[in-house]
């Protein structure tokens, strides 16, 4: 419904999206998490710039899927970006 009305590509549709995706990781579905978590970085990405928080929490959360399922290489890197961008905006 909310995609429908908002459109595929609405940060508000990837905030619904993530929370969905975060389900999964809690019930070790990764292979169900992992897609949607890369789909709702590149809608944040996209929609609000590579330099928002909601990005940062993105990629913390892809993160965490990449170490749960043996990619330490891909998470730590993820996690770095997301430091970076939480270090330049402070709230």
């Amino acid at each position: 419904i909310r995609q429908k009305l908002l459109g595929p590509k609405h940060p508000s549709l990837a905030i619904t999206m993530n929370n969905i995706a975060l389900l999964y990781a809690r019930q070790r579905k990764y292979e169900k998490a992992m897609p949607l978590q890369i789909e709702v970085l590149e809608i944040f990405e996209a929609s609000l710039g590579p330099k928002h928080k909601n990005v940062a929490t993105a990629l913390e959360n892809l993160a965490a899927t990449y170490r749960a399922t043996g990619k330490k290489k891909l998470a730590q890197e993820l996690l770095i970006r997301a430091e970076r961008i939480t270090k330049a905006n402070p709230e």
